[in-house]
């Protein structure tokens, strides 16, 4: 699932992860946002993996 701003600046992805047909949530799911300057490039990116439980 993606995320878009009025700049057409993508802001957030969701990725899930399946394990055949049965959608994993707990163990592989993850997202990340992006934050852009005034000449929209690319600041800051975070990335939260549920299996780590941390941001990257």
């Amino acid at each position: 699932m993606f995320s878009y701003n009025e700049q057409k600046q993508l802001t957030k992805k969701i990725e899930n992860r399946y394990e055949g047909n049965r959608l994993n949530l707990n163990q592989f799911s993850a997202y990340t946002d992006y934050f852009y300057n005034e000449n929209d490039e690319t600041v800051k990116r975070y990335e939260y993996d549920e299996t780590k439980k941390s941001f990257c």
